[in-house]
């Protein structure tokens, strides 16, 4: 699996950046260039392993948290900070249930959660859409009607999103859509449960996740929201490096 790991001996913690569905670590690049000044960082590139056929296609997202385990086992990592965006906030949960004696804290990007039964049809009409047209427009659509705010984001940044999506999908399609179903099962309430370490969740505007009840599961949650669509990364850049400076300014 294809990586950015930085290493930075004047810093203990190191940053793991996962991406969402269909995207990569370049999703992360103005956020890895900024916090590499005073922390180590590791981005791992999953989406090639969807294309990996040695890997059952009913385990997409197991095999994923399995192999980013395996590495951060590897580098013997002291204190960890997981901090994904969308399907990426799955994986950091996942990951922080693993390690809880090494994760410092966890940062959620605009993840759809928790899971509820109207959010899974949303996403099994929208897998299901992929099979009956052009899967480009149908993309296209699902992130405008739910991802993209037309009065807030930059509309060619998204464009190239889409493309970088499209582009990533049709290679595997069928494994791509197994891959986020497994995400969208995952049961993220129960994850949200047993984390002791400090969380925040980072939403766009409209926010992906139920604020309610996020706040219901988890009552020192902190909560913040951005004057932008789902991609975040992409159109508040600043804006969100220095909400994530100030967060973990704030716990250590």
């Amino acid at each position: 699996m294809k990586e950015i790991y930085l290493n930075n001996s004047d810093s203990e913690i190191t940053l793991i950046f996962l991406h969402g569905w269909c995207l990569s670590p370049e999703s992360f690049r103005e956020q890895i260039n900024y916090f590499r000044r005073n922390y180590s960082i590791l981005a791992p590139d999953y989406s090639e392993l969807v294309g990996d056929m040695s890997v059952s296609q009913d385990r997409l997202l197991l095999e994923i948290v399995e192999r980013i385990s395996k590495r951060i086992s590897q580098l013997n990592l002291s204190k960890v900070i997981f901090i994904g965006h969308s399907m990426g906030g799955i994986i950091a949960l996942q990951l922080a249930a693993r390690f809880i004696k090494v994760t410092f804290a966890s940062i959620i990007i605009d993840t759809t959660m928790p899971s509820s039964i109207k959010q899974q049809k949303v996403f099994r009409d929208f897998l299901a859409s992929l099979s009956t047209g052009n899967q480009e427009e149908q993309i296209r659509g699902f992130i405008s009607r739910r991802m993209y705010n037309l009065q807030l984001d930059d509309r060619d940044r998204v464009n190239l999103i889409i493309k970088e999506m499209v582009d990533k999908w049709s290679k595997f399609p069928e494994r791509f859509n197994q891959l986020l179903y497994q995400a969208v099962l995952f049961d993220s309430e129960a994850a949200l449960r047993i984390l002791k370490m400090p969380l925040m969740y980072l939403g766009g505007t409209p926010p992906c996740g139920d604020i309610e009840k996020l706040q219901q599961i988890k009552r020192d949650i902190i909560i913040k929201s951005l004057p932008c669509g789902h991609f975040i990364m992409n159109n508040l850049p600043q804006d969100l490096n220095l909400t994530v400076e100030k967060f973990i300014f704030n716990i250590i």
